[in-house]
């Protein structure tokens, strides 16, 4: 049962993620909320290519900083700085 729940709770925000590219919200980074939460063949993989575009590391840690936390430091990122 928890297994249906987390991937519909993982559509439902999928699918509002994808609203919200054309609608006000943080559409990316829901998106990638609902994908985290859902369970199909291939996830790591994708999570790889989509944590991997600048845009949504610059919004990730935006976040962070926002709420007075260390950035997260991405694979692409180590040994920059600045």
């Amino acid at each position: 049962m928890f297994f249906v729940a987390r991937n519909l709770a993982g559509l439902a925000l999928l699918a509002a993620g994808i609203a919200m590219l054309v609608l006000p919200g943080q559409g990316l980074l829901t998106m990638l909320l609902g994908l985290s939460f859902m369970d199909f063949p291939g996830k790591h993989a994708l999570l790889e290519r989509a944590i991997a575009c600048p845009k949504l590391q610059y919004a990730l840690n935006w976040l962070r900083r926002k709420e007075g936390r260390e950035e997260f430091v991405f694979p692409d990122q180590e040994g920059k700085t600045g």
